[in-house]
Protein backbone atom coordinates (compact mmCIF):
# COMPACT_ATOMS: atom_id res chain seq x y z
CA UNK A 1 0.00 0.00 0.00
CA UNK A 2 1.06 3.28 -0.21
CA UNK A 3 -0.15 6.99 -1.21
CA UNK A 4 1.18 10.19 -3.22
CA UNK A 5 -0.61 13.45 -3.72
CA UNK A 6 -2.39 15.26 -6.37
CA UNK A 7 -1.42 18.84 -5.28
CA UNK A 8 1.59 20.96 -5.69
CA UNK A 9 2.40 21.00 -2.08
CA UNK A 10 0.89 17.10 -2.00
CA UNK A 11 -0.67 18.51 0.97
CA UNK A 12 -4.53 17.37 0.05
CA UNK A 13 -5.90 14.25 1.77
CA UNK A 14 -6.57 10.76 -0.26
CA UNK A 15 -9.15 8.82 -0.57
CA UNK A 16 -8.83 4.93 -0.43
CA UNK A 17 -10.79 2.12 -2.67
CA UNK A 18 -9.92 -0.87 -0.62
CA UNK A 19 -12.98 -2.19 1.38
CA UNK A 20 -11.92 -3.85 4.50
CA UNK A 21 -8.58 -2.24 5.40
CA UNK A 22 -6.69 -3.93 7.95
CA UNK A 23 -5.82 -0.04 8.88
CA UNK A 24 -8.92 1.77 9.33
CA UNK A 25 -7.56 4.72 10.66
CA UNK A 26 -5.39 5.44 7.79
CA UNK A 27 -8.18 4.40 5.80
CA UNK A 28 -10.17 7.45 7.23
CA UNK A 29 -7.03 9.62 6.68
CA UNK A 30 -6.91 9.01 3.46
CA UNK A 31 -10.59 9.19 2.99
CA UNK A 32 -10.58 12.88 2.67
CA UNK A 33 -12.69 12.87 5.97
CA UNK A 34 -12.67 14.68 9.12
CA UNK A 35 -12.45 18.32 9.29
CA UNK A 36 -16.05 18.83 9.01
CA UNK A 37 -15.75 16.43 6.28
CA UNK A 38 -15.82 18.36 3.26
CA UNK A 39 -12.26 18.00 2.20
CA UNK A 40 -12.45 16.99 -1.41
CA UNK A 41 -10.17 13.82 -2.15
CA UNK A 42 -8.04 13.69 -4.75
CA UNK A 43 -6.43 10.71 -5.00
CA UNK A 44 -6.12 6.44 -3.91
CA UNK A 45 -4.14 4.95 -1.76
CA UNK A 46 -1.99 3.14 -4.14
CA UNK A 47 0.85 0.43 -4.72
CA UNK A 48 2.34 -2.41 -3.32
CA UNK A 49 5.91 -1.40 -2.72
CA UNK A 50 6.96 -3.34 1.23
CA UNK A 51 8.85 0.24 1.64
CA UNK A 52 5.14 2.14 1.97
CA UNK A 53 3.70 -0.90 3.61
CA UNK A 54 6.34 -0.52 6.61
CA UNK A 55 5.83 3.37 6.23
CA UNK A 56 1.94 3.09 6.82
CA UNK A 57 2.11 0.41 9.11
CA UNK A 58 4.74 3.00 11.44
CA UNK A 59 2.11 5.79 11.00
CA UNK A 60 -0.54 3.65 11.87
CA UNK A 61 1.16 2.27 15.30
CA UNK A 62 1.97 5.60 16.28
CA UNK A 63 -0.93 7.85 15.57
CA UNK A 64 -2.86 7.52 18.85
CA UNK A 65 -0.05 8.06 20.84
CA UNK A 66 0.06 11.71 22.06
CA UNK A 67 3.68 12.21 21.60
CA UNK A 68 5.57 14.75 19.30
CA UNK A 69 6.55 13.17 16.11
CA UNK A 70 9.67 13.92 13.36
CA UNK A 71 9.05 13.41 9.44
CA UNK A 72 12.35 13.26 7.39
CA UNK A 73 12.59 13.14 3.46
CA UNK A 74 13.81 14.62 0.68
CA UNK A 75 11.65 17.00 -0.86
CA UNK A 76 8.41 15.99 -3.01
CA UNK A 77 8.55 12.58 -1.20
CA UNK A 78 5.09 14.15 0.82
CA UNK A 79 6.06 14.46 4.53
CA UNK A 80 2.60 17.03 4.94
CA UNK A 81 0.82 13.94 3.79
CA UNK A 82 2.50 11.66 5.98
CA UNK A 83 1.25 14.44 9.10
CA UNK A 84 -2.07 14.81 7.64
CA UNK A 85 -2.66 10.80 7.87
CA UNK A 86 -1.16 10.62 11.30
CA UNK A 87 -3.48 13.54 12.65
CA UNK A 88 -6.84 11.90 11.26
CA UNK A 89 -5.94 8.10 12.03
CA UNK A 90 -5.04 9.67 15.58
CA UNK A 91 -8.66 10.09 17.05
CA UNK A 92 -8.76 13.76 17.76
CA UNK A 93 -11.26 14.68 14.67
CA UNK A 94 -12.79 17.21 16.94
CA UNK A 95 -9.49 19.64 16.43
CA UNK A 96 -7.76 21.05 13.92
CA UNK A 97 -4.59 20.27 11.39
CA UNK A 98 -3.03 23.25 11.40
CA UNK A 99 0.01 23.96 9.38
CA UNK A 100 3.22 26.31 8.72
CA UNK A 101 6.32 26.82 6.68
CA UNK A 102 9.02 27.80 9.40
CA UNK A 103 11.48 28.80 6.53
CA UNK A 104 8.46 30.36 4.52
CA UNK A 105 8.04 33.43 7.32
CA UNK A 106 10.44 35.92 8.72
CA UNK A 107 12.08 35.24 11.91
CA UNK A 108 9.92 38.88 13.15
CA UNK A 109 7.18 37.45 12.14
CA UNK A 110 7.55 33.39 13.03
CA UNK A 111 7.05 34.47 17.10
CA UNK A 112 3.21 36.25 17.00
CA UNK A 113 2.68 33.55 14.21
CA UNK A 114 3.08 30.73 16.22
CA UNK A 115 2.44 32.52 19.27
CA UNK A 116 -0.39 35.20 18.82
CA UNK A 117 -0.17 38.48 20.07
CA UNK A 118 -2.08 40.92 22.46
CA UNK A 119 -3.89 44.17 21.25
CA UNK A 120 -0.64 47.15 21.49
CA UNK A 121 1.85 44.48 21.62
CA UNK A 122 3.29 46.24 18.19
CA UNK A 123 2.21 48.81 16.00
CA UNK A 124 -0.47 47.71 13.98
CA UNK A 125 -1.71 45.20 16.43
CA UNK A 126 -5.17 46.86 16.84
CA UNK A 127 -6.84 43.65 18.50
CA UNK A 128 -5.42 40.42 19.66
CA UNK A 129 -4.75 37.34 17.70
CA UNK A 130 -4.10 33.61 17.90
CA UNK A 131 -1.39 32.33 17.12
CA UNK A 132 -0.90 28.75 15.64
CA UNK A 133 -0.50 27.01 18.89
CA UNK A 134 -3.94 27.76 20.46
CA UNK A 135 -5.23 27.74 16.68
CA UNK A 136 -4.18 23.97 16.82
CA UNK A 137 -5.31 23.23 20.18
CA UNK A 138 -6.62 19.65 20.42
CA UNK A 139 -5.37 18.70 17.23
CA UNK A 140 -2.32 18.99 15.20
CA UNK A 141 0.28 21.56 14.80
CA UNK A 142 2.34 20.52 11.90
CA UNK A 143 5.92 22.25 11.63
CA UNK A 144 6.92 22.25 8.31
CA UNK A 145 10.90 22.64 7.47
CA UNK A 146 11.33 22.81 11.10
CA UNK A 147 15.47 22.66 10.56
CA UNK A 148 15.34 26.23 8.65
CA UNK A 149 13.88 27.69 12.34
CA UNK A 150 16.21 30.17 13.93
CA UNK A 151 18.08 28.62 16.71
CA UNK A 152 17.02 31.68 19.18
CA UNK A 153 13.43 30.61 18.29
CA UNK A 154 14.09 27.05 18.73
CA UNK A 155 14.81 28.02 22.47
CA UNK A 156 10.77 29.20 22.83
CA UNK A 157 9.31 26.18 20.92
CA UNK A 158 11.33 23.71 22.96
CA UNK A 159 9.09 25.23 26.28
CA UNK A 160 6.00 24.62 24.19
CA UNK A 161 7.34 21.23 23.32
CA UNK A 162 8.11 19.78 26.76
CA UNK A 163 5.44 21.78 28.94
CA UNK A 164 2.87 22.98 26.93
CA UNK A 165 2.62 26.16 27.22
CA UNK A 166 3.38 29.57 25.59
CA UNK A 167 2.96 33.33 26.29
CA UNK A 168 1.65 35.85 23.24
CA UNK A 169 3.74 38.57 21.86
CA UNK A 170 2.95 41.06 24.15
CA UNK A 171 1.41 39.40 26.98
CA UNK A 172 1.94 38.65 30.70
CA UNK A 173 -0.25 35.10 31.25
CA UNK A 174 1.05 31.55 30.15
CA UNK A 175 -1.39 29.67 28.10
CA UNK A 176 -1.76 26.26 27.73
CA UNK A 177 -1.94 23.93 24.17
CA UNK A 178 -2.92 20.62 23.93
CA UNK A 179 -1.59 20.33 20.41
CA UNK A 180 0.17 17.38 19.09
CA UNK A 181 3.37 18.68 17.38
CA UNK A 182 4.56 16.85 14.24
CA UNK A 183 7.87 18.57 12.38
CA UNK A 184 9.02 17.42 9.42
CA UNK A 185 12.41 18.43 7.59
CA UNK A 186 14.32 17.37 4.30
CA UNK A 187 18.14 18.79 6.50
CA UNK A 188 20.54 16.92 8.38
CA UNK A 189 19.49 17.43 11.54
CA UNK A 190 22.45 15.17 12.88
CA UNK A 191 24.66 17.40 11.05
CA UNK A 192 23.04 20.65 12.52
CA UNK A 193 23.28 19.50 15.70
CA UNK A 194 27.20 19.26 15.51
CA UNK A 195 27.20 22.61 13.85
CA UNK A 196 25.66 23.79 16.50
CA UNK A 197 22.41 25.27 14.07
CA UNK A 198 20.05 22.63 15.85
CA UNK A 199 18.98 21.79 19.86
CA UNK A 200 19.59 18.40 20.75
CA UNK A 201 17.06 19.16 23.18
CA UNK A 202 15.05 19.90 21.15
CA UNK A 203 15.72 17.18 18.54
CA UNK A 204 15.39 14.37 21.59
CA UNK A 205 11.87 16.03 22.73
CA UNK A 206 10.58 15.90 18.79
CA UNK A 207 11.85 12.38 18.41
CA UNK A 208 9.70 10.31 20.20
CA UNK A 209 9.08 8.49 16.94
CA UNK A 210 11.08 9.33 13.39
CA UNK A 211 9.11 8.57 10.42
CA UNK A 212 11.52 8.08 7.16
CA UNK A 213 9.04 8.79 3.92
CA UNK A 214 11.47 6.45 1.14
CA UNK A 215 12.41 8.51 -2.20
CA UNK A 216 10.89 6.94 -4.82
CA UNK A 217 14.02 6.12 -6.15
CA UNK A 218 14.07 3.48 -3.03
CA UNK A 219 10.56 1.90 -4.48
CA UNK A 220 10.45 1.81 -8.68
CA UNK A 221 7.48 -0.59 -8.73
CA UNK A 222 5.48 1.98 -7.07
CA UNK A 223 6.27 4.07 -10.51
CA UNK A 224 4.11 2.53 -13.36
CA UNK A 225 0.97 2.81 -10.59
CA UNK A 226 1.33 6.44 -9.65
CA UNK A 227 1.90 7.14 -13.09
CA UNK A 228 -0.95 5.65 -14.52
CA UNK A 229 -3.30 7.42 -11.49
CA UNK A 230 -1.68 10.91 -12.23
CA UNK A 231 -2.67 10.36 -15.92
CA UNK A 232 -5.97 9.44 -14.85
CA UNK A 233 -6.61 12.42 -12.06
CA UNK A 234 -5.41 14.90 -14.96
CA UNK A 235 -8.05 13.50 -16.94
CA UNK A 236 -10.37 13.79 -14.58
CA UNK A 237 -9.36 17.46 -14.14
CA UNK A 238 -9.36 18.36 -17.89
CA UNK A 239 -11.77 16.29 -20.04
CA UNK A 240 -9.74 17.40 -23.12
CA UNK A 241 -7.01 14.82 -21.89
CA UNK A 242 -9.11 11.59 -21.57
CA UNK A 243 -8.43 8.12 -23.60
CA UNK A 244 -4.31 9.20 -23.37
CA UNK A 245 -2.47 5.71 -22.27
CA UNK A 246 1.20 5.82 -21.44
CA UNK A 247 3.60 3.44 -24.09
CA UNK A 248 5.39 0.70 -22.70
CA UNK A 249 8.60 2.75 -23.72
CA UNK A 250 7.77 5.45 -21.66
CA UNK A 251 6.56 3.26 -18.36
CA UNK A 252 10.16 1.77 -18.82
CA UNK A 253 11.74 5.30 -19.26
CA UNK A 254 10.07 6.12 -16.72
CA UNK A 255 11.57 3.27 -14.09
CA UNK A 256 14.82 4.03 -15.70
CA UNK A 257 15.00 7.63 -14.05
CA UNK A 258 16.14 8.38 -10.34
CA UNK A 259 13.74 11.33 -9.95
CA UNK A 260 15.70 13.85 -7.88
CA UNK A 261 12.21 15.51 -7.21
CA UNK A 262 10.64 12.24 -5.98
CA UNK A 263 6.72 12.30 -6.48
CA UNK A 264 5.87 15.77 -7.15
CA UNK A 265 8.24 15.53 -10.25
CA UNK A 266 6.52 12.25 -11.47
CA UNK A 267 2.91 13.97 -11.29
CA UNK A 268 4.70 17.53 -13.31
CA UNK A 269 6.49 14.91 -15.66
CA UNK A 270 3.28 12.96 -16.53
CA UNK A 271 0.75 16.21 -16.75
CA UNK A 272 3.19 17.94 -18.97
CA UNK A 273 3.87 15.09 -21.35
CA UNK A 274 -0.65 14.27 -21.65
CA UNK A 275 -0.15 18.37 -22.76
CA UNK A 276 2.40 17.80 -25.21
CA UNK A 277 1.24 14.49 -26.60
CA UNK A 278 -0.88 14.89 -30.22
CA UNK A 279 -2.19 11.29 -30.26
CA UNK A 280 -3.41 9.36 -27.73
CA UNK A 281 -0.05 7.62 -26.51
CA UNK A 282 2.59 9.12 -23.97
CA UNK A 283 5.90 8.17 -25.30
CA UNK A 284 9.53 8.88 -24.29
CA UNK A 285 9.68 12.23 -26.34
CA UNK A 286 6.55 13.36 -25.03
CA UNK A 287 7.80 12.99 -21.63
CA UNK A 288 10.99 14.66 -22.52
CA UNK A 289 13.46 12.71 -20.95
CA UNK A 290 16.57 10.32 -21.81
CA UNK A 291 15.62 7.85 -24.20
CA UNK A 292 15.25 4.11 -22.62
CA UNK A 293 17.89 2.23 -24.18
CA UNK A 294 20.73 4.65 -22.83
CA UNK A 295 22.60 3.22 -19.63
CA UNK A 296 22.61 4.98 -16.66
CA UNK A 297 25.39 5.43 -14.22
CA UNK A 298 25.86 3.23 -11.75
CA UNK A 299 29.32 4.09 -10.17
CA UNK A 300 29.88 6.48 -7.64
CA UNK A 301 27.68 7.70 -4.83
CA UNK A 302 23.95 9.03 -5.53
CA UNK A 303 24.90 12.68 -6.50
CA UNK A 304 27.52 11.77 -8.65
CA UNK A 305 24.98 9.54 -10.25
CA UNK A 306 22.09 11.89 -10.62
CA UNK A 307 25.18 14.44 -12.35
CA UNK A 308 26.31 11.98 -14.82
CA UNK A 309 22.30 10.95 -15.90
CA UNK A 310 21.68 14.99 -15.97
CA UNK A 311 24.93 15.78 -18.13
CA UNK A 312 23.65 12.68 -20.64
CA UNK A 313 20.13 14.65 -20.52
CA UNK A 314 21.85 17.48 -21.70
CA UNK A 315 24.26 16.11 -24.29
CA UNK A 316 20.91 14.39 -25.95
CA UNK A 317 18.87 16.97 -26.00
CA UNK A 318 21.47 19.37 -27.48
CA UNK A 319 21.90 16.32 -30.06
CA UNK A 320 19.19 15.60 -30.79
CA UNK A 321 18.21 19.11 -31.31
CA UNK A 322 20.93 20.06 -33.83
CA UNK A 323 22.75 21.43 -31.27
CA UNK A 324 19.54 24.77 -30.67
CA UNK A 325 19.41 25.13 -27.11
CA UNK A 326 16.33 26.49 -27.26
CA UNK A 327 14.55 23.36 -29.09
CA UNK A 328 16.61 21.16 -26.32
CA UNK A 329 15.37 22.93 -23.55
CA UNK A 330 12.10 22.46 -25.06
CA UNK A 331 12.92 18.77 -24.95
CA UNK A 332 13.64 18.90 -21.77
CA UNK A 333 10.45 20.63 -20.26
CA UNK A 334 13.00 23.42 -19.35
CA UNK A 335 12.69 27.16 -19.62
CA UNK A 336 15.81 28.73 -22.07
CA UNK A 337 17.12 30.13 -18.78
CA UNK A 338 17.12 27.22 -16.87
CA UNK A 339 19.05 24.90 -19.47
CA UNK A 340 21.96 27.33 -19.90
CA UNK A 341 21.80 27.09 -15.55
CA UNK A 342 22.14 23.69 -15.91
CA UNK A 343 24.43 23.55 -18.55
CA UNK A 344 27.04 25.71 -16.98
CA UNK A 345 27.03 23.92 -14.05
CA UNK A 346 27.42 20.54 -15.83
CA UNK A 347 29.96 21.94 -18.40
CA UNK A 348 31.44 25.08 -16.69
CA UNK A 349 29.69 27.33 -19.61
CA UNK A 350 27.28 28.00 -21.90
CA UNK A 351 25.80 25.40 -24.62
CA UNK A 352 26.75 26.37 -28.53
CA UNK A 353 25.32 29.11 -29.53
CA UNK A 354 22.14 28.51 -31.63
Amino acid sequence: MTFTSMSEDLGDELDQERAGSPLPGLARAFSGTGEGGDTQARGRILGSSPQMQRLIEQIERVAHIPRPLLIMGERGTGKELVARAIHFASGRPAGRMVTINCAAIGDTLLETELFGHERGAFTGAESARRGRFEQADGGTLFLDEIGNMPLPFQQKILRVVEYGTFTPVGGDKERKTSARIVAATNADLGGKIESGEFLGDLYDRLAFEVIHVPPLRERPADIETLAHRFLEHFAEEIPAFRGKRLANSALALLRSYPFPGNVRELKNLIERAAYRDTTNEITPEDIGLLPSDVPIATEGGFMEQVAQFSRRLLEDALAQAGGNRAEAARRLGLSYDQFRHHHRKHFGGDAPAD
